[in-house]
């Protein structure tokens, strides 16, 4: 997304205090509450979460980066299809995975696959 997104983190029992968000070389606000910590990820980017002994990653893409090829076929998670689906759409052209979880056996890429996740 291109636009701000609020997010909130449920840590139930962990000390929040001295959480830290940095994006590119600059610190974000975080608000500790309740056994929550609330913070905005402003823009597309990269950011990593400190708090509580732990780190947390959060990767923004801007929405144009997200947007397949008009030429590629997209595919919608689906767990019924047939062993080697992938392999075998990626012999027809270009794929694009929509978000979601998509169960495959191991695929070995053909050389001139294009596959956007």
């Amino acid at each position: 997304t291109d636009e701000p997104c609020a997010c909130v983190l449920a840590l139930p029992g962990a000390d929040l205090g001295g959480a830290t968000l940095r994006a590119a070389g600059r610190d974000l606000a975080t608000t500790a509450e309740n056994e929550t910590l609330a913070f905005i990820l402003d823009r597309p980017d990269h950011y990593v979460l400190r708090v509580a002994g732990r780190r947390f990653y959060f990767w923004v893409d801007a929405t144009e980066a997200t947007r397949p090829p008009a030429d590629a076929t997209v595919f919608a998670p689906d767990a019924s299809r047939p062993a080697g689906w992938l392999e075998a759409a990626l012999t027809e052209g270009a794929v694009a995975l929509a978000a979601g979880a998509h169960a495959s056996a191991p695929v070995s890429l053909p050389g001139n696959a294009t596959l956007f996740l």
